[in-house]
C-alpha cells in the first residue's frame, strides 16, 4: 500500500510541474522532480541510503558543451547528513527528463570542488561517464576532467584528472568534436531533434491524463541481485588495466572486465568455485587494475577469446564477439551458453528482469561517449526498474533503468541510468543496446589448456 502511494505522490508531482509545457525547468522544479524521483525509488530499494528520510540539499548547475544555457541541475541526496547520490534532472528537452541518478556518495559538482579546491569552473557533461570542469570563460579552458583514460591512474581523486597550468588536456580533441556536433544539432548528439519533440510531447499528453483523472493507478516492476560483496557492491569495484600489446601499451578493455566482473559473482555465490581457482573474492573484490594472479589469469583469457583488439590505446570489443566468453567458462571445465538479446527497451527489460529476479548479472552495452548512434561500453546490471501506469482498463509501460556497475572501478560509483523508448524512433535511439544473458552449470574440472581449449572450437 505504501509502495503505490509512493508512486502517485512522485507522479502527482510531476504532473503539477509539467501541467503545461516542459519547455525550461527552473532550479526549484527540477529539485521538486527529484525529490519525486527519490520517494518512487526509496520505496522498493535495498539500498539503506535512499529511504523516507532523503532528501535534495543542494541543486548545481551542469552544461552540455556547446549549449550555452544550463540543461541540467544535478540534485544532491543526503540522508541524515550522509551523502546519498544525486538526481541528474535535464531542464531544456536536450535529453531525457531524468537522464540518471545515484544512491551512494557525492555529486560530481561536488567532487570536482574538492579535487580543484576552488568553485570557480563549469561542470560540463558528455555521457554517463565523461565531463570536464572548465574555466568560466572558455570551454576549451579544461580545468580537470573524468572518464576520458580507460585504465584511470589510481592515484587519480575520484577519477579525476588535474590539468596542470599551462597545460592542454588530452581530452580536447573529443571534446571540441563533440561541441561541434551539439552546435550542428542543437542538441545532445546522441538524441535526433524529433526523438526529443516526441518524447516530450507524449510526457505532456500522459501527464494532461493523468490530470484529467484518466490514469487510475502506478505500479512498478523490480529486481536486484541477492548478495553483496564485503566492499560493498554486489559485484567487484574491478577496473581495468594496461598490458604490452606489440609493443605498446593498451587498456585490457571494458568487455574482459565486464565479463570477469559478472563470472565473479558466480563464483562467489553460486558456487562456480574453479572459475577463480576457489579464492575468496571478498579479499579481492576492491582491486584495482593490479590484480591477483588467478583473477588476471580470467580476465587475459577472456581478452583473448573475445578478440579485444587495441584502438588508440583502449580495448576494444565486438558484440558480436562477446559471447565467446563462454570458452573461457569451458575453460574451467563448466557448462556454458550466452544468448545476446537486443530489441525494444521493453522486451529487453523483460528478459533482463527475469535473470536479474534469478539472482544472475547481466551484461549491457550502453553508448559511453554521446557522439556515436551505436554501443561502445560495457557494463554488468545488479538491479533493474520497470514504471507502468494504467489507464483505458491497460497496463502502459513508462520508464525502465539498470542500475549498473561501470566496471571503472571504485572511483565511480554505480549509478541508474535510463531508458525509454519512443515511437516511430524508438529503433534508432536505444539507451541500451545488446544484452548478454549467460548460464553456468557443472561441476567444474581442471582447466584445459588455452591452445587446446581454441583447437576445439
Amino acid at each position: 500500500m505504501k509502495f503505490k502511494l509512493l508512486l502517485s505522490i512522485a507522479a502527482i508531482q510531476i504532473l503539477l510541474i509539467f501541467t503545461q509545457s516542459f519547455s525550461y525547468l527552473t532550479q526549484d522544479q527540477a529539485i521538486e522532480l527529484a525529490t519525486g524521483e527519490i520517494g518512487t525509488m526509496a520505496s522498493y530499494s535495498n539500498s539503506d541510503l535512499w529511504t523516507l528520510e532523503t532528501q535534495v540539499t543542494g541543486a548545481y548547475p551542469i552544461y552540455i558543451d556547446g549549449i550555452n544555457e544550463i540543461s541540467y541541475y544535478e540534485c544532491k541526496a543526503s540522508t541524515n547528513g550522509i551523502d546519498a547520490g544525486y538526481v541528474l534532472i535535464n531542464v531544456n528537452e536536450k535529453d531525457l527528463p531524468i537522464v540518471e541518478s545515484a544512491v551512494e556518495g557525492k555529486a560530481l559538482t561536488e567532487i570536482y570542488t574538492e579535487v580543484l579546491g576552488h568553485n570557480n569552473f563549469k561542470v560540463m557533461r558528455y555521457d554517463a561517464i565523461r565531463s570536464t570542469a572548465v574555466g568560466l570563460n572558455s570551454n576549451d579552458n579544461i580545468l580537470a576532467s573524468r572518464g576520458f583514460q580507460e585504465a584511470s591512474s589510481t592515484q587519480e581523486i575520484f577519477g579525476i584528472k588535474k590539468i596542470a597550468s599551462g597545460h592542454i588536456s588530452s581530452a580536447i580533441s573529443l571534446v571540441q568534436q563533440f561541441r561541434g556536433i551539439v552546435q550542428e544539432r542543437s542538441g545532445y548528439p546522441f538524441y535526433p531533434q524529433e526523438l526529443m519533440q516526441e518524447c516530450y510531447s507524449a510526457a505532456l499528453s500522459e501527464n494532461e491524463a493523468g490530470s484529467l483523472g484518466k490514469i487510475s493507478a502506478y505500479r512498478a516492476t523490480t529486481s536486484e541481485l541477492k548478495n553483496n560483496f564485503t566492499c560493498g557492491w554486489h559485484t567487484p569495484k574491478w577496473t581495468q588495466y594496461v598490458y604490452e600489446s606489440n609493443w605498446d601499451q593498451c587498456a585490457v578493455g571494458c568487455g574482459p572486465i565486464a565479463w570477469a566482473v559478472a563470472f565473479a559473482y558466480w563464483h562467489q555465490f553460486k558456487d562456480k568455485r574453479n572459475l577463480f581457482a576457489s579464492l575468496d573474492l571478498n579479499s579481492y573484490c576492491n582491486e584495482q587494475g593490479v590484480f591477483n594472479f588467478y583473477i588476471r589469469n580470467v580476465i587475459e583469457d577472456v581478452r583473448i577469446r573475445i578478440n579485444t583488439s587495441c584502438i588508440n590505446d583502449e580495448g576494444f570489443t565486438w558484440p558480436a564477439d562477446m559471447d565467446r566468453a563462454v570458452y573461457t567458462a569451458q575453460h574451467y571445465g563448466y557448462e556454458a551458453t550466452c544468448s545476446k538479446i537486443m530489441g525494444s527497451e521493453y522486451s529487453k527489460f523483460d528478459r533482463i528482469n527475469s535473470e536479474i529476479s534469478n539472482d544472475k548479472p547481466v551484461i549491457l552495452l550502453i553508448n559511453k561517449d554521446g557522439i556515436a548512434l551505436f554501443g561502445n561500453h560495457y557494463v554488468v546490471i545488479e538491479a533493474c526498474y520497470k514504471s507502468q501506469e494504467k489507464y483505458l482498463w491497460k497496463w502502459h509501460n513508462r520508464d525502465v533503468k539498470y542500475y549498473i556497475n561501470l566496471c571503472w572501478g571504485n572511483n565511480y560509483d554505480r549509478k541508474w541510468i535510463c531508458t525509454h523508448d519512443w515511437g516511430i524512433w524508438q529503433n534508432k535511439v536505444y539507451s541500451s543496446f545488446s544484452a548478454y544473458l549467460f548460464e553456468l552449470s557443472g561441476s567444474g574440472g581442471i582447466p584445459v589448456s588455452l591452445e587446446k581449449s581454441f583447437s576445439n572450437k
